[in-house]
């Protein structure tokens, strides 16, 4: 690997602390599916209910997402970023705390999925901001990568806590996890400007992360 192949170690760590609270943020994405042979048994669910509970997070999801890139370009991708993770965790705690049927599970995880989509647009953002192009694709794979594993994590903590804490404990620790990206990096969710922009990130932050996506 050449010189100018290498990352800065700077860039390395920063992206290692957004990767961590991505893995964070993810985890909330599978409690619901981890538990759900539980829900069922409890609430008496049909199997058309669970699916209406899990396409409710994904209707709100791909609203969030529209959202998130709007508020990146109108209020910058670090603020929206760091609101996304505060609304995502208190939603997440809402449904793990209030969730008692069908039709409160339905709504508080659509609303959950509505809180989703900060982490997103606005990290693919963030990203683009920071690294140059030749490394910038590598940056995103491993923030992308994160999301995955942190499904795996929530699924392994899930089965691990289920017998000793049931479904709403791990619901609620599930919830803690957007608030990984606090205890690791509060001050340092920063994009730096790129060389040639004047000290200025460009105008359409989120639109130039989802093109170079």
């Amino acid at each position: 690997m050449s010189a100018n192949d290498r990352t800065p170690r700077s860039d390395a760590a920063w992206l290692y602390e957004l990767c961590v609270a991505r893995i964070g943020f993810a985890m909330m994405f599978t409690a619901y599916s981890g538990v759900l042979p539980l829900l069922r048994a409890d609430w008496n669910l049909s199997a058309g209910e669970a699916g209406l509970i899990q396409s409710a997070w994904h209707l709100g999801y791909l609203v969030s997402l529209f959202v998130a890139g709007f508020l990146s370009d109108r209020f910058g991708a670090k603020r929206t970023f760091l609101a996304g993770n505060l609304f995502a965790a208190a939603s997440a705690m809402l449904f793990a705390l209030f969730t008692d049927g069908f039709v409160s599970t339905l709504l508080l995880h659509g609303l959950l999925g509505l809180c989703s989509g900060g982490s997103y647009t606005p990290g693919l953002t963030l990203i683009s901001e920071r690294f140059s192009p030749y490394s910038r694709g590598r940056a995103m794979g491993f923030y992308l990568a994160a999301a995955s594993l942190g499904y795996a994590v929530a699924l392994v903590l899930g089965g691990a806590l289920v017998a000793s804490v049931g479904w709403r404990g791990v619901f609620i620790a599930t919830a803690c996890g957007p608030l990984a990206l606090f205890a690791t990096m509060p001050p340092t969710v920063q994009a730096r400007p790129l060389p040639g922009s004047g000290g200025k990130n460009r105008p359409s932050a989120a639109s130039a992360a989802l093109r170079s996506a």
